[in-house]
């Protein structure tokens, strides 16, 4: 199993940054994702350029917690999402953990996920500024 974190303080409302992660049609701050399917409250599926990740709703504490079982062709995962207001503005915290589908899984899987946590808080620094 892989994890990556993704810890970001903004200087915005809690309501903004709820919005980012609850209104999944809304990926314009996202700059490897080229199209969001909204199947219903509950499921969407993100288009990227290496692939598709599947979301499933697991649980929604509102502006507290986000939760989400992902699929992908070759992974299966979990992603957790907090906010939590903080002096300086609303803490963003993320956690992915993920685990290949087949046995032989990739060896680089670990330093992906860390790659794409960073250019997610790249991205999200950017659209807020």
């Amino acid at each position: 199993m892989a994890v990556a974190e993704m810890d970001v303080i903004l200087d915005i409302s809690m309501n903004k940054a709820w919005d980012l992660f609850d209104k999944p049609g809304a990926y314009n701050w996202q700059s490897d994702v080229f199209r969001v399917d909204v199947h219903d409250d509950e499921h969407f599926t993100e288009f990227h350029d290496d692939g598709r990740m599947t979301f499933t709703l697991k649980q929604r504490d509102f502006y507290d917690r986000l939760e989400y079982d992902v699929e992908t062709e070759e992974l299966t995962g979990h992603r957790i999402i907090l906010f939590m207001e903080e002096r300086s503005g609303i803490r963003i915290a993320l956690m992915d953990e993920f685990k290949p589908k087949k046995l032989i899984g990739n060896p680089m899987l670990g330093m992906n996920m860390a790659k794409k946590a960073k250019a997610m808080e790249k991205d999200i620094k950017k659209f807020f500024k």
